[in-house]
């Protein structure tokens, strides 16, 4: 039913107003995207439209250009449709936050949404390898270091988990999928480190 009244909604508002502002992001997510983000929202503002379709086609990219956007987004004065297209895109990481802050999110068959744990793309430098003794064994000492690498790892999920969560609350949007994509991409990347 809430689908049916959301097209109905979408369709009747394109029908009663003229100008849309219709701008496509098919790259990664960057302080460059998020420029031209704000920039159409300012020339959607001096043409005076009434709604603003972006059509998305993104495999994430970087977490403070994306929570730019966001702030954009859910300050707008008008509504945003977030359109995952053409068939066989993705609205993956990054791309996930996007259409969760979006007034409207639609998708065409064949395109997917998901996988949005962040990743670190610096690789952290290796702890050297020391031998403690510990009791009567010899132990690496870089596996305690590499633990605190771990807890770095929580800590940014834990925020993207919190973000995520309150953005599906503020827009009334599936909180338990949005958890639980996020722990479940989390689970399948610790599983492919372990393996």
């Amino acid at each position: 039913m809430k689908v049916i009244f959301c097209f109905f909604f979408f369709f009747s508002f394109l029908l009663s107003q003229t100008t849309i502002t219709h701008i496509k992001i098919h790259n990664a997510i960057s302080p460059g995207t998020a420029q031209y983000l704000k920039d159409a929202f300012l020339q959607s503002k001096e043409d005076k439209t009434s709604l603003m379709l972006i059509e998305l086609d993104t495999p994430g990219g970087l977490a403070t250009s994306m929570r730019e956007m966001i702030q954009n987004i859910l300050n707008s004065d008008i509504p945003v449709i977030m359109f995952v297209s053409p068939k066989g895109s993705r609205a993956a990481s990054a791309g996930t936050y996007l259409m969760y802050a979006s007034h409207i999110a639609a998708m065409t068959p064949g395109s997917n949404i998901g996988a949005a744990t962040p990743v670190n793309l610096m690789q952290a430098p290796k702890a050297p390898k020391i031998i403690e003794k510990v009791g009567d064994k010899n132990e690496p000492l870089n596996k305690k270091i590499n633990n605190d690498k771990t807890a770095m790892e929580k800590k940014v999920i834990n925020d993207a988990i919190a973000y995520i969560k309150s953005i599906a609350e503020f827009k009334n949007r599936n909180i338990s999928w949005a958890v639980a994509s996020k722990v479940a991409h989390r689970d399948l990347i610790q599983q492919a480190k372990a393996g």
